[in-house]
């Protein structure tokens, strides 16, 4: 069913081509005087009109006119194409002429076509030229989506008159696309995808409130994926952290999560997710920054002590060192970042026990150290003693000879040590008892300018709630762990102070048919836009 504009033009069409063949200059300069209020502004719409035209065999082609462009004729008129002149040269067509009718044909499959109808457009624009010529034209780009759509056969209107026209051009146009992207919003609001809202702080800092999250539903559970679920008992979603799965014995000791008696180590993704701002001292000020937002670790006080201010000795060696006095490492990442000079030298002291005291034989110390390489030069060397040894034993080593600002970070969380350069892991170990902190100390070489030292945290999972509460905390007694029901989940908050979840018995472990589906992207707000670990 064409439009009222369309039928309009049909009929004048018909009526110039009577007499004979026209091109389509010839054509636009008898619509203008038959359609006066039609053809303004939407002029451009003629080229997909004409194609459409001949593609439904009403017009056919007839041949070329003296000026070099191609005639139209109703169908069935016998034509004659003695009058082209092939000898004639192509008229020179200013450069913004071509390039705005390069735009209009662009998407006219056939190449020959395309030219011939580029030809048509570059002389109906130069012989627009004016102060009007845009307007009378119209805009290109909808030039160029009606050649498009007529090139390639699909439902056109391409001259509107009045509203029932722009209705029919929108439903025929736009109507399919907009019905289809309705229908796929729906089907997968319902069967794939749902956007919610995060309602409380209970997942805080990994999402926060009011943040919108897109949830692909029915996905499968694993541990440590952040999850929806349905709270029967409240009557609403709750987000949280799969943190065992049914089958397995989980128990919460010391902020960690011990699943079948083994401590649960986090995917990297997943632990740099939950790593935690802590305070921040700086040579410039010489005190703590941000001390305020972390005084406890849990339930288990950690604060450094006798942290270093600016200027501060604590002992003198040959050549002189500067050393801080002990930071208990557990659960938390130390980052250092100092200025090397030539001569620099840098080292974190790290252990548990005494090593030659009885009681401690499993005690252990490692020094990751900036020192002197044996040929000269800098080398980031990592060595280990243990209970026993005589002497330290070198794990890791590897250059370190440039001079400026440089960071060296060492982690012990879930129970392995890391070290990184300037963000580049450089070597891991697990460690045995991971359940008891390191001690943690500084030492410079003189010369050696610290520039900050960090001390962020872990998740630390609490012991509150009824269930996976494990027992007394002394060394070596045992855990009281939760069985997960079989095709069941167990669910724990990444702000564990402030979240009911499956420790207690109000929740518990929630069965898989409550599940909605696990959380993949936040979407708003737009500063914190991107993937959910």
């Amino acid at each position: 069913m064409t439009g009222g504009g369309d039928t309009r033009v049909d009929e004048a069409v018909r009526a110039r081509l009577a007499d004979g063949p026209l091109d389509v200059l010839d054509l636009l300069v008898g619509l203008r005087r038959d359609l006066p209020g039609l053809l303004a502004k939407q002029e451009g719409a003629i080229h997909a009109w004409l194609r459409r035209a001949v593609r439904e065999e009403r017009l056919q082609l007839a041949g070329r006119s003296a000026r070099g462009l191609a005639r139209y004729a109703l169908d069935g008129t016998a034509v004659d194409t003695a009058s082209e002149d092939p000898s004639r040269e192509a008229a020179t067509i200013a450069p913004e002429i071509s390039r705005r009718a390069l735009m209009v044909v662009r998407g006219v499959r056939d190449e020959a076509d395309r030219g011939r109808i580029m030809v048509e457009v570059a002389a109906h624009l130069e012989h627009l030229a004016g102060g009007d010529a845009s307007a009378r034209f119209g805009p290109v780009r909808q030039a160029r989506t009606l050649l498009q759509r007529a090139d390639r056969g699909r439902g056109t209107l391409a001259f509107v008159d009045g509203f029932g026209d722009r209705a029919k051009r929108f439903l025929r146009h736009e109507g399919p696309w907009v019905l289809g992207a309705v229908l796929a919003f729906l089907v997968l609001r319902h069967f794939v995808v749902e956007v919610y809202v995060i309602p409380t702080g209970s997942m805080r800092t990994s999402l926060e409130v009011g943040d919108r999250v897109v949830v692909v539903k029915h996905g499968d559970p694993s541990r440590w994926r952040i999850f929806v679920f349905e709270d029967r008992a409240m009557e609403k979603a709750v987000v949280k952290r799969i943190a065992a799965l049914g089958g397995e014995e989980v128990a919460v000791f010391q902020g960690d999560v011990y699943i079948d008696g083994a401590l649960a180590v986090k995917p990297p993704e997943v632990r740099e997710a939950l790593r935690r701002r802590g305070p921040r001292w700086r040579a410039q000020e010489g005190t703590l920054v941000d001390w305020d937002r972390q005084m406890a670790h849990g339930e288990a006080t950690w604060s450094p002590r006798n942290w270093p201010t600016a200027g501060d000795h604590w002992f003198d060696t040959n050549p002189p060192v500067r050393r801080s006095g002990p930071i208990a490492l557990h659960d938390a990442y130390l980052d250092v970042t100092f200025d090397r000079p030539e001569a620099g030298r840098l080292a974190v002291l790290l252990g548990r026990g005494f090593l030659d005291t009885p009681g401690y034989e499993d005690a252990v110390q490692w020094t990751v150290a900036i020192q002197d390489a044996p040929g000269g030069g800098r080398d980031l060397v990592v060595e280990e003693r243990r209970s026993g040894a005589t002497g330290f034993e070198t794990l890791h080593r590897e250059p370190a000879t440039a001079t400026g600002k440089m960071t060296v970070g060492v982690a012990y969380v879930d129970g392995r040590l890391r070290v990184h350069i300037d963000g580049r892991s450089v070597f891991e170990a697990a460690r045995e008892a991971p359940y008891h902190p390191l001690q943690a100390s500084l030492a410079t070489a003189e010369g050696t300018q610290i520039v900050e030292v960090a001390l962020d945290r872990d998740v630390h999972y609490s012991h509150d709630g009824d269930l996976a509460v494990p027992g007394p905390a002394e060394t070596g007694r045992a855990m009281r762990p939760y069985r997960v029901p079989e095709g069941h989940v167990f669910f724990l908050g990444d702000n564990t102070r402030n979240s009911e979840d499956s420790r207690f018995e109000t929740v518990g472990a929630v069965p898989h048919e409550r599940l909605v589906g696990p959380v993949v992207y936040r979407i708003l707000p737009p500063g914190r836009f991107g993937g959910v670990r």
